[in-house]
């Protein structure tokens, strides 16, 4: 059922705390439905499997991949639904409206509902169908805000339960089936995944508390987002155990180890040179770097390097920014290509005469930057140009986003964000 659309003094109240609409979410709510009787037919075929000796494991390929698809569109709808309701149900004088950290948040885990859909009907209808993603997959960025508003943790809680609720269950399946014992170990360790998970959710749901100071309230939301990637990736385990026996049993949930970073062995010990007077203008032997000696690239040592000029300092000086901008670098195929494109594209906008500016409103106040990583600025063609594979033509915005694992320039109407707003007068 449509909701009617909010009164003067709901839209007023919602512009005084800085709420935005959340009329197009809603849109995705409600197409949302059409998960479920496909969530049912991937249950269905899996309760063939009781009463044989055939278990999980032994599911065609392409079935539990369609299954693990399926598995990421149901959790996404329903983190995207549960923080709209959520939120709704803490501030009934905004319904309709919501914290940019929750819309943006919620629009992030609805855009990628459609692609998990698509990828499990094609993987259930074609048993060569693969992904070309790396499997398990992440959950999209976090929205950094600081700090975070009351209400949108209410609903990260909320939506915490509702999706170990739904864990809860596919696990519940998982130990009614006959496991072989080629697949005892992975299965042993799945549960004691599971288990932890259930802890820490019992663990935050009672260190939770609406008034919570600032400080709890930052560790409950950090440990939250961190437990809901636990979800998340654990039942993509339990729909495709396919995927547990890439790896021994032991290291199955494991953190990726540290980098080593390879040691250049010591030269020979070589004759003592004269000694000479050394010029000015020569570089001292303590500012010289070993040869090999390995550097790590800009994009990790500066995950802010490619950002929107203007809010660099202000991103090197949040945390929360800084560790959404690392992830952004990690999840691209080819980062070294993306920071080509992002720095090429701002050293055209800062030269005269290349067809690239800033983009403005119709009051010449600058637009900004975006509000996903990497935050790169809002810009405007302002003759027929070509950036990276898409050709602009003039009065065309467009900014710099990461789609799946690719960095693309996306054109649109966009307004900025004030979660990392800053009004510069450098160029209008």
């Amino acid at each position: 059922m449509t909701r009617p659309p909010p009164d003067l003094m709901t839209r007023l109240r919602a512009r005084l705390r800085g709420e935005v609409s959340t009329e197009i979410l809603e849109a995705y709510q409600r197409a949302g439905a059409s998960i479920h009787p496909m969530l049912d037919k991937a249950e269905a075929r899996r309760f063939m499997l009781r009463g044989t000796d055939r278990s999980w494991w032994d599911q065609p390929r392409h079935e539990q991949l369609a299954t693990l698809c399926l598995w990421n569109a149901f959790i996404l709808q329903t983190l995207g639904d549960t923080l709209l309701e959520a939120d709704a149900a803490a501030d009934p004088d905004t319904v309709g409206f919501a914290p940019r950290v929750t819309t943006d948040q919620a629009r992030a885990y609805y855009a990628q509902v459609a692609v998990w859909l698509e990828r499990s009907v094609l993987a259930q209808g074609d048993p060569t169908y693969d992904l070309n993603v790396t499997l398990p997959a992440s959950l999209p960025d976090w929205s950094p805000a600081e700090p975070c508003p009351r209400e949108h943790l209410a609903a990260l809680m909320a939506a915490l339960e509702r999706t170990h609720a739904h864990l809860t269950g596919v696990m519940v399946a998982f130990d009614a089936q006959p496991v072989l014992p080629a697949h005892a170990a992975h299965a042993t360790r799945l549960r004691t995944l599971f288990a932890s998970t259930e802890l820490e959710s019992r663990a935050l749901t009672q260190m939770y508390t609406p008034n919570a100071s600032a400080e709890l309230h930052e560790l409950i939301e950090d440990r939250t987002r961190d437990l809901m990637a636990d979800i998340y990736r654990l039942g993509q385990w339990l729909s495709m155990p396919a995927l547990t026996t890439r790896v021994p049993a032991d290291e199955l949930g494991a953190p990726p180890p540290e980098p080593v970073t390879p040691r250049v062995p010591p030269a020979p010990p070589a004759a003592e040179p004269p000694p000479r007077e050394q010029s000015p203008a020569e570089p001292t032997p303590t500012s010289q770097k070993a040869p090999g000696e390995p550097r790590e690239p800009l994009w990790v040592r500066e995950p802010w390097c490619a950002s929107d000029p203007r809010i660099r300092d202000q991103l090197k000086r949040d945390p929360r920014a800084t560790r959404t901008l690392t992830h952004f670098w990690q999840a691209l195929s080819a980062p070294r290509d993306a920071l080509t494109l992002l720095r090429d594209t701002e050293t055209r906008c800062a030269k005269e005469g290349v067809g690239l500016a800033y983009a403005t409103r119709a009051d010449g106040t600058a637009l900004g930057h975006s509000d996903e990583p990497p935050y790169a600025p809002i810009y405007r063609a302002v003759d027929t140009c070509q950036v990276g594979q898409v050709t602009l033509n003039p009065g065309d915005e467009f900014t710099l986003l990461r789609r799946g694992a690719v960095l693309q320039v996306v054109t649109g109407r966009f307004e900025s964000t004030p979660d990392l707003s800053t009004d510069p007068q450098e160029r209008p």
